[in-house]
């Protein structure tokens, strides 16, 4: 099961930075509160590699969540 679960974060991942571009190119392209476009940008990136499965695999992470080395 821990090769699905790393399989479905990584897909959870993908799809955040496919958001995080998105809302990049958008705020570049359109006139938009820019402390707003940054705020949600700053999120976007810090949910994507919370998921992401090497940023999770790090003894880091694991030491921050009490995990088992």
């Amino acid at each position: 099961m821990p090769l699905l679960k790393d399989w479905m974060y990584g897909a959870i991942a993908g799809f955040f930075f496919y958001v995080l571009i998105y809302a990049f190119i958008y705020s570049i392209k359109y006139d938009v509160n820019l402390f707003f476009a940054s705020f949600i940008i700053w999120v976007l990136v810090y949910v994507a590699s919370c998921f992401s499965p090497l940023f999770r695999k790090t003894d880091a992470w694991k030491r921050l969540f009490r995990e088992k080395l």
